[in-house]
């Protein structure tokens, strides 16, 4: 089956919640070369209503496969593309070469199956920013590939709001987007046209969809529908774990610093990249503050952990360029 790869304020009252409504810009949540995700791929399911607070119960989703997503830089063979989204599903790597800027993130080409290159001449628009709940935003594209020229349309609105629940656990304040697409593959035998309806979560924090639902047909009959959902454990951090460091500058490039817990004693600090392994990285600490040499790693995702004389622990991840 071909997957598609996309692609809490108190209320003035005294009886309920209500969550925040989520802003994104770029740095919320745009990838970035170096991130690496796993996302678990499983049976459709209804994506739920739309609107503000909503709860999203997920939790029953069922992987039946595994997709590995890394992030690296451009590739001059698609123009314009400054980063590469890498997806591979049972050994096969399907791939997006993107144009991300603070204002937003464009498609500028694909390679499928490792055969079908498609090269965007009006690069299809997925996001603007900022985006909120009820953004909205509708972009043409053309692009060809072999004896084939796809055209249409995406209309990208951030449509709901609230909590999500995956088996990963429960998100709060989490931004859902439906991407609508309407395009046809026209060929000089042949004409094809098709709906793509998708629907992705996004929480700050997190440069990738927490779950996505989609739905794709054409008029012939045809159909391809699925669910994912993002493995979070493996990026390392609980919903409470990634507040407990405050670090910065972050993203950072030599140097970072990272605040300390008060009242308590540094015993020891490490750092892992995203495939776990140790990293052995240089720093210097007070009462109040270590300081981190970052300058010898790799651009990419790491965790850092704090470990105290007390026993207590923290955990934060930082983006090194």
């Amino acid at each position: 089956m071909k997957k598609s790869y996309f692609l809490s304020a108190l209320a003035m009252g005294t009886t309920f919640n209500l969550l925040a409504q989520p802003t994104f810009s770029a740095f919320e949540m745009s990838p970035l070369a170096g991130e690496s995700y796993v996302n678990y791929n499983c049976p459709y399911i209804s994506p739920g209503s739309s609107g503000a607070n909503v709860t999203f119960d997920f939790s029953g989703l069922v992987k039946t496969d595994t997709t590995f997503v890394a992030y690296t830089g451009g590739n001059a063979s698609y123009p314009g593309s400054n980063l590469t989204g890498s997806y591979t599903t049972y050994g096969q790597t399907d791939q997006i070469f993107m144009n991300t800027t603070v204002g937003g993130i464009s498609y500028v080409g694909m390679f499928l199956e490792n055969v079908v290159s498609i090269l965007y001449q009006d690069e299809m628009e997925l996001h603007t920013y900022l985006l909120t709940y009820n953004s909205t935003n509708t972009d043409y594209f053309h692009a060809t590939f072999g004896p084939w020229e796809r055209f249409g349309t995406i209309t990208t609105t951030a449509d709901a709001y609230g909590t999500l629940i995956t088996p990963e656990g429960t998100f709060t304040n989490v931004l859902r987007v439906h991407y609508l697409q309407n395009y046809t593959d026209s060929s000089s035998f042949s004409e094809i046209d098709f709906v793509s309806d998708v629907y992705a979560w996004y929480k700050e924090g997190y440069h990738f969809p927490l779950a996505s639902i989609t739905y794709q047909t054409t008029p012939q009959g045809g159909f391809n529908q699925y669910a994912h959902y993002l493995e979070t454990t493996t990026l390392g951090l609980s919903e409470e774990e990634k507040a407990s460091l405050s670090i910065y500058p972050n993203p950072a490039t030599d140097v970072a610093t990272v605040r300390l817990k008060s009242n308590e004693t540094l015993k020891a600090l490490t750092i892992t990249d995203m495939n776990g392994r140790a990293i052995d990285v240089a720093y210097t600490s007070n009462t109040t503050e270590a300081s981190l040499d970052l300058h010898h790693l790799d651009a990419g995702l790491y965790l850092i952990e704090l470990h105290y004389e007390s026993g207590e622990t923290g955990l934060g991840k930082i983006q090194v360029n």
